[in-house]
């Protein structure tokens, strides 16, 4: 679903980031559980709003040459 390598899940429960459950050899995680370390790690722009950042909200055309030195 989110197009990571397997063994960066693998990390990520090992280290606590995701939680899981172990059957047998299996590792099963919970779909709250996803959703919610989705939620907590998503960085992207708030539902609704600009984009702020560097570009102030504005982002450059492509090949578009800036003004600062």
């Amino acid at each position: 679903m989110l197009k990571l390598n397997e063994q960066t899940i693998r990390n990520w429960t090992d280290v606590g980031k995701l939680p899981h459950l172990r059957l047998g050899r299996r590792v099963r995680i919970k779909r709250p559980d996803f959703d919610a370390s989705v939620e907590a790690s998503y960085s992207g722009p708030a539902a609704g709003g600009a984009v702020e950042g560097i570009w102030g909200g504005e982002v450059p055309a492509p090949g578009a040459v800036s003004e600062e030195p």
